[in-house]
Parts: C-alpha cells; sequence; structure tokens
C-alpha cells in the first residue's frame, strides 16, 4: 500500500471535488489522505466532520501539527498548497526522509501578468527547489518562479461540468433587453465599478440592458454606491450571495457572463459560466481569460481598465444576439474540457510515476 498525503489551505467545494476524482483515479492499492489546515483556509460548503467520519475514497484527517504526525502518516508522495508556513513542516519532512512533494498553486511569472510581491516571488523561487514537480492552478503558474527544470502540469481550480446545465437559447433571437450578469465579491478588486462605468456608455448609447450583480458577501454599500453614481440603478439588480441551485439558475437565465476583474488568478467562476453555456467577456487580469476564452468566437477578453474599449466589447456583443447560442455552445465545450473528472484523472496519472522514487 503506497499513501499520497495531501495538504491544502482549506477545503472549498471544488478542492474536495479534485481530491476525490484524483483518488478515484489512483489504483486500489494507492491510499490518499487529505489533510486541511482550516486555521488559515476555508471549509466553504464542505461538511468536514461528516468527511472524516466517512471512511471513503479518500481518508480526510486534521491538519499534522508535527513531523511526528506526518511520519505516522508514511507518506510516500505529498501534495502542499503553496508555501505557508504550516507547509513547511511537510516540506522539510520530505527533504529529510527523501519522499518526493509536489506543490500545488496558483503563483507564476507567466501570463497574465499579475501583482505578485517580491517577498512571495523569492519564497517561490527558493522554496520551488525543494519539491520534484508543480500543479499549476492557473496559466501564470505553468511559468515558475524557479525550478523551471522541474515537471509541471496545469490543472486549474476546476468544477463538475455535468452538475451544470447549459442555458436553453429561444429559436429565434431574443428581442428583450440583454441580460449581463456578473458573479463576483463586491469588493474592488473584483472590478464592477469599472463594469458600471464602461456600462455608462453603453446606456448613453441608447442600448437596453439589465445588469444582476451576484456576489458572496452581503456587504453591498460599495457596489451599490458606484451603481448610482453610474447612473444605472433602475437596469441593475444585486442579489448577494447565491450558491448551488440558486447560483445555476442565475447563469442559465443570463445571456452574457462578464467579468470585469482587476487581479484574478484564475476564476473559476468564469467555468461555471462557460458550462452553463454563456458567451464570455472576461478581464485580460484574469487567468481564466487565457483557458476559457476563444477571442470573437465565444466572447472576449476585455480591458476593464479602458471604459471605451470596455463598452464597444458590451455593444458588439449585446447587438449581435443570434450569435450567442454557437458562442455558448463553444463555451460549453472549453468547460467541458477543463471539468474537474477530467482533471483530477490526469494529475493522478502525472503524479503516479512519483511514487516509484
Amino acid at each position: 500500500m503506497s499513501t499520497i498525503l495531501l495538504l491544502s489551505k482549506g477545503l472549498a467545494r471544488y478542492r474536495h471535488l479534485f481530491t476525490e476524482h484524483f483518488a478515484q483515479a489512483l489504483p486500489p492499492e494507492v491510499q490518499v489522505i487529505a489533510c486541511p489546515y482550516a486555521k488559515g483556509g476555508t471549509l466553504w460548503e464542505v461538511d468536514f466532520p461528516a468527511l472524516k467520519a466517512a471512511n471513503g475514497r479518500v481518508n480526510y484527517r486534521d491538519f499534522p501539527e508535527s513531523q511526528a504526525e506526518i511520519a505516522a502518516m508514511k507518506p510516500d508522495l505529498i501534495g502542499i498548497m503553496d508555501y505557508p508556513v504550516p507547509m513547511l513542516r511537510a516540506l522539510v519532512y520530505g527533504r529529510r526522509h527523501k519522499v518526493p512533494v509536489v506543490v500545488f498553486t496558483e503563483m507564476g511569472a507567466g501570463p497574465p501578468g499579475q501583482p505578485v510581491g517580491l517577498r512571495t516571488r523569492l519564497i517561490h523561487a527558493a522554496m520551488a527547489h525543494l519539491t520534484q514537480g508543480q500543479v499549476a492552478h492557473s496559466p501564470a503558474a505553468i511559468t515558475p518562479f524557479g525550478a523551471s527544470n522541474r515537471p509541471i502540469i496545469f490543472a486549474p481550480h476546476s468544477i463538475d461540468t455535468t452538475e451544470f446545465v447549459p442555458r436553453a437559447w429561444p429559436e429565434s433571437p431574443s428581442t428583450e433587453p440583454c441580460r449581463l450578469l456578473c458573479v463576483a465579491q463586491y469588493v474592488e478588486r473584483k472590478g464592477q465599478d469599472l463594469l458600471a462605468s464602461a456600462l455608462q456608455r453603453v446606456k448613453a448609447a441608447g442600448l437596453p440592458f439589465t445588469l444582476r450583480l451576484v456576489g458572496n458577501n452581503n456587504d453591498q454599500t460599495w457596489v451599490r454606491s458606484v451603481i448610482n453614481e453610474a447612473g444605472i440603478g433602475a437596469e441593475t439588480t444585486i442579489t448577494g450571495p447565491k450558491m448551488g441551485a440558486d447560483l445555476i439558475a442565475e447563469f442559465q437565465q443570463a445571456d452574457v457572463f462578464v467579468l470585469p476583474s482587476r487581479f484574478d488568478t484564475y476564476g473559476v467562476v468564469t467555468q461555471e459560466a462557460a458550462a452553463c453555456g454563456l458567451p464570455l467577456l472576461i478581464s485580460r487580469h484574469a487567468g481564466s481569460s487565457i483557458s476559457l476564452v476563444k477571442e470573437g468566437q465565444n466572447g472576449h477578453v476585455i480591458n476593464p481598465d479602458n471604459p471605451a474599449c470596455f463598452a464597444a466589447r458590451l455593444q458588439e456583443v449585446i447587438t449581435h444576439p443570434q450569435r450567442w447560442p454557437a458562442m455558448g455552445a463553444l463555451s460549453r465545450s472549453l468547460a467541458e474540457s477543463f471539468c474537474v473528472r477530467r482533471l483530477g484523472a490526469e494529475v493522478a496519472r502525472w503524479m503516479q510515476p512519483m511514487l516509484n522514487h
């Protein structure tokens, strides 16, 4: 029996799904132990006590607080999530006991250019030399800050696309105002103010639209102020948090998805929108714009910092509803190519030879 130990910063639902499909793709003689660091991460939409008690394909345990606890698990391969202090214990253990360590990270020097601090870059450059491989959770991480000679596989944070049903398009192009959807936290980094500025121009051009802003935080003060300042309050609905079936319904009732972020290492919400078959307008500052947007075919990579260009892209999509079904079909195809079921199996096949170190 071989053991793969996976240490993560929390266990959000997409991480849980990846872990399960990763484990299912491995031979029965390979045991997977997963330990989320709840103090520094999130257990969003995951019942961790139930997972620990389930005794399923993955053995979920509390995060190891010492090298002795790591040793008791007898790992043959260790996966760590970036290089925060709690993960370094496992990195040192692997080095001392000649156990290969693979790092899962969103950070890297590749496109799109992201504001990564010097300290973070230096830590990655130094620690990368202590690992034997890297799982890139974003396009940027395909180009690491250090140790580029290691094997690297691209496996972005992902969803199970079988859970997302594509929206139904009418037989004839809609004559109703275009229904725009943005799903993101109500914070400046997500760029709702940039979207509002662009839509101010769209409204001035006489193009009808509605906008729904779904966010996973309840503080609507800032986002409501930028919407009102742009004069698009009548067109905009701010819904607050949506999850599960309620969130999927938002995608299925929209016509076009917009993500105007100033910075997103990836943006898994883009895949959710793509899986529901929507045309996409995705910020060039989001990693998902590289893997999930075919320029001019299923949408556009937008420059949210340029309101005139942003507005022009919005107008181009809004005024061609006859193209939405074909654009949405391509979005769905791209989303399926990054389904968590597929990525979990690909990473399992990629990591398995490292067990024979």
